[in-house]
């Protein structure tokens, strides 16, 4: 016997069954979207964020990786990732593009001559 996924009630019937109810069944969707969104906003304000750190803070605290991370900056959240060889990956927050060397964040200046690979 297994239980329902959603309220953990003794299922009866078929094998494959996973809710006891079709309400079981919508109450179970409903919370993983809402699940979904709560992270989405989450990562959403933490892009956010990082995008206001790399705009104000990076003159002052001359790209300190670990200064930025006091400041809040998540170096695993970003809008955009391009691996440029082996050892170096480009990275991008909205218009600031950027890559890590060691435990600097070094930002690029000139975006206009940036070449991205065609797939």
């Amino acid at each position: 016997m297994s239980n329902c996924s959603y309220c953990g009630e003794i299922l009866y019937g078929r094998r494959d069954k996973k809710f006891c109810d079709d309400l079981c069944r919508s109450q179970s969707f409903k919370l993983d979207e809402r699940k979904s969104l709560i992270e989405l906003l989450s990562i959403q304000a933490q892009l956010k964020k990082n995008y206001k750190i790399l705009k104000n803070k990076t003159k002052l605290v001359k790209n300190q990786l670990i200064v930025l991370e006091a400041f809040g900056f998540n170096i695993n959240v970003f809008s955009f990732k391009e691996d440029l060889d082996d050892c170096v990956s480009l990275f991008a927050c909205a218009d600031i593009y950027y890559y890590l060397d060691l435990d600097r964040l070094i930002i690029i200046e000139n975006q206009s001559n940036l070449e991205f690979s065609k797939e």
